[in-house]
């Protein structure tokens, strides 16, 4: 999942300023990828590419805005998908996106809707009812 880089700032140890949360993403390693926007090139990040601490802050943060309890965590899941491929975590991570928002909008929507409010987030490759249907259930 590709996100903003102002939407990390004050997660974990990444500072509060745009532009320095820019500077302390290369120092880490982070790749930035500069993605237009309305106000000209943004840079986005994958959350999978994040340091353990700031992507732990980040994804609790997010499951905290949907509504979701935290899941529990699993030190064996977690060292398995770090040493999966980039390609393979950022397909992983777009899923459990997606999951998420299907979670949190369950109830108040129905399945034109829900396929609807996740194809515009995510587009429409792998957005067919059957796979939201299994991403939902998890």
């Amino acid at each position: 999942m590709l996100v903003r880089i102002s939407k990390l700032t004050e997660i974990g140890r990444i500072p509060a300023c745009r532009k320095n949360a820019r500077v302390w993403l290369d120092r880490e390693g982070v790749t930035v990828t500069m993605l237009s926007s309305e106000g000209g090139p943004c840079g986005h990040v994958l959350v999978s590419d994040l340091p353990t601490v700031e992507r732990r802050a980040f994804l609790t943060n997010l499951a905290g805005q949907t509504g979701l309890p935290p899941g529990k965590y699993d030190e064996d899941a977690h060292a398995t998908f770090i040493q999966a491929t980039a390609s393979m975590r950022a397909k992983a991570e777009r899923k459990a996106a997606m999951a998420c928002l299907l979670v949190s909008i369950r109830d108040s929507a129905g399945w034109p809707d829900r396929i609807a409010i996740v194809r515009k987030q995510f587009g429409k490759n792998g957005t067919s009812m059957p796979s939201l249907k299994r991403r939902q259930r998890g």
